[in-house]
Formats: structure tokens, C-alpha cells, sequence
């Protein structure tokens, strides 16, 4: 079930985010990742403290964007309402529920929009803003 999905987003030297699925470690909590595969980049060795800066632990919505990529907590996005002005919006898990928070400080759950008929297009990422 791809809402119980998580990957871990690990800052780069250049000071972008290079994003690996939990599938791929041997640890990972929220306080810490371990790798499992030596053979790919990770710039701070084997393991990583999940701190919101180097490191940043991901959880997927469940819900595909209108190109088939699936929806990450700090996804921004463009949501596509019918009848409706396009909105940006940031993904977040708040109140036991994703929400889409808009610029405008207003918010509205991911779920309803959906069943609204909105599309949603991710163009973004909140970490690498």
C-alpha cells in the first residue's frame, strides 16, 4: 500500500536533496537512518541522524499527481480545481489528515479536493525551496 510508503531525503554537498526509499536501509526511525548498500552515494557515510536538515524522513499521501508520481509529505503542488483559479500548495500531515496549504494561509484535505475532481501536478519540493 503505497500510503505507508517512506523515503528519506539526504541533503547533497552541493545542498540538494537526494531522495531514498526505506526499502533501501537497514534502519530507519526518526532519529536515524542506516544504509543498507556501501555502493551508492551517501555523503555522510553508513548512517544518518534524521534531523530535518541532513536528513529528512518522507511519508507518501497514497495519491498519484496527474503524471502517476506519487505525493510526498512537503510536496508543493499545483492543484487544478474545476472552476477554480490554479493553487499552489504545500503537502503536509497535520490533524491526523493530509492537507494541501495554500500561500494564502487557508488549507484544505488532500481527500477532498480529489473527490472535487481537482488534479494536482507536483512541482516542487518545501525542503528544497
Amino acid at each position: 500500500m503505497d500510503r505507508f510508503k517512506f523515503r528519506v531525503a539526504i541533503k547533497q554537498p552541493d545542498g540538494t536533496y537526494k531522495r531514498y526509499p526505506v526499502e533501501d536501509m537497514l534502519f530507519c526511525n526518526p532519529i536515524s537512518a542506516v544504509y543498507r548498500d556501501g555502493s551508492k552515494e551517501f555523503p555522510y557515510g553508513r548512517d544518518v541522524e534524521i534531523d530535518g536538515d541532513k536528513a529528512i524522513l518522507e511519508q507518501c499521501t497514497g495519491s498519484p499527481d496527474k503524471n502517476k508520481e506519487l505525493i510526498y509529505d512537503g510536496h508543493i503542488v499545483l492543484a487544478n480545481m474545476p472552476d477554480l483559479p490554479k493553487l499552489e500548495a504545500v503537502v503536509k500531515w497535520k490533524r491526523g489528515a493530509w492537507w494541501l496549504e495554500y500561500d494564502d494561509a487557508s488549507d484544505d484535505t488532500l481527500d477532498r479536493i480529489i473527490q472535487d475532481g481537482a488534479t494536482l501536478e507536483i512541482i516542487g519540493n518545501l525542503h528544497e525551496k
